[in-house]
């Protein structure tokens, strides 16, 4: 069984850390989970309005607040 909070494809809200006050704002998507580092899991996530990729603890996530962004997200 999968300790994982979050699943692949899922939008969620991303809490940027303060060392990367630079990451957009607004809704992610998890594209892949990793394994642990530590205590936590990790996952790729990306945004509708950045071209790349970042790696976020799941303490930095959060279940989407704007159920109609995974609409979005998936166009």
């Amino acid at each position: 069984m999968s300790d994982y909070v979050f699943r692949i494809g899922q939008t969620v809200d991303y809490t940027r850390p303060s060392r990367f006050i630079d990451a957009a704002p607004g809704p992610y998507e998890v594209v892949q989970r990793m394994p642990r580092e530590g205590s936590e899991y990790r996952y790729r996530i990306k945004s509708l309005v950045e071209a790349h990729v970042r790696v976020a603890n799941e303490s930095d996530l959060s279940a989407d607040s704007c159920p109609n962004t995974a609409t979005l997200l998936s166009s």
